[in-house]
């Protein structure tokens, strides 16, 4: 059945800890309104939760084995020892003795908990450096109506190649809104 295969695929991956739904529909022939039906209806039962097209059981933990702790640990200590807290995913390949598919599941585990922000599928920051670039935009903000790549690159000593995509992910998440060159205070709130 549906249910029992969503079952047995996550509870094999521990770490994504969702399914989506055009997979469902893919493995049974299903049509997408056809998949969405019956995951809707595992919804309204009770066995499901639904959002944004990704299907997670309700109620699983978040029980990790000790090797992925291990491994999450191994990661995290890498970033934190890279400069700035913030490293190319590229250059944690390197870093890490783990296979690629397998630091790509647990950097999704680790954005999911809000350990790390995954900038562009290309660059990775440690929460609290990502939280020390929004408290500067804050202090920036407080005196300033608008910021520049040049100014945002002197408050947060990044370099232009970090600088770019860390600002476009600010703009998407709405910490700023772009403006031609420059940006302004965006709609998410800094308190």
């Amino acid at each position: 059945t549906v249910l029992a295969y969503i079952k047995d695929l996550l509870n094999r991956s521990s770490l994504r800890g969702y399914i989506e739904t055009n997979k469902i529909s893919h493995k049974f022939k299903f049509s997408s309104d056809w998949a969405n039906y019956i995951v809707k209806s595992l919804v309204c039962d009770g066995n499901l939760i639904l959002s944004n097209g990704k299907v997670e059981l309700r109620g699983q933990s978040d029980n990790l084995d000790e090797k992925s702790k291990e491994n999450i640990e191994s990661i995290k200590k890498i970033i934190k020892n890279s400069q700035q807290q913030i490293i190319a995913i590229k250059d944690l390949h390197k870093k890490c003795s783990l296979n690629p598919k397998i630091i790509k599941e647990l950097i999704f585990y680790m954005s999911k908990k809000r350990e790390i922000h995954s900038i562009n599928g290309n660059i990775l920051v440690s929460s609290d450096s990502f939280n020390n670039i929004v408290s500067s935009l804050n202090n920036h903000f407080l005196i300033n109506e608008t910021l520049s790549v040049s100014e945002f690159k002197d408050i947060t000593g990044l370099t232009r190649k970090n600088a770019i995509p860390i600002l476009e992910y600010l703009d998407k998440n709405n910490f700023t809104k772009r403006s031609g060159a420059e940006r302004l205070k965006g709609e998410y709130s800094f308190e």
